[in-house]
């Protein structure tokens, strides 16, 4: 369940930064449903969303190298960021800082 989780929000955040309409995920959250298979649960989920085309697609690794270049993530909506920030700060970091602190400003992410 976490790793489709983590499937989802990985998604959802690179069609964020890429700059994707958030309008057609309605829809194709709605159809994914169809889409799975309960034998392979994961991979079905992961083998759909690929596919997926246009305004679906999932963002690639390029996509999101290049957004991240072209993107003002600094002047996005605060919570946005600060989620992101705050993803970046712990990834794979053994001890978790808390970024909503009054204490960090953005110069303290890594």
């Amino acid at each position: 369940m976490i790793k489709v989780l983590k499937l989802i929000q990985s998604y959802a955040w690179r069609r964020f930064i890429v700059g994707l309409p958030t309008s057609s995920l309605n829809k194709i959250f709605m159809t994914l449903y169809s889409e799975v298979d309960t034998e392979e649960y994961y991979d079905s989920i992961a083998k759909s969303l690929l596919k997926k085309k246009g305004s679906a697609k999932f963002p690639s690794n390029e996509d999101l190298k290049t957004a991240l270049k072209d993107k003002d993530l600094y002047n996005t909506q605060p919570k946005n960021r600060n989620y992101l920030f705050e993803m970046l700060e712990n990834y794979n970091n053994r001890e978790y800082v808390n970024t909503s602190s009054e204490y960090i400003t953005i110069e303290h992410i890594s």
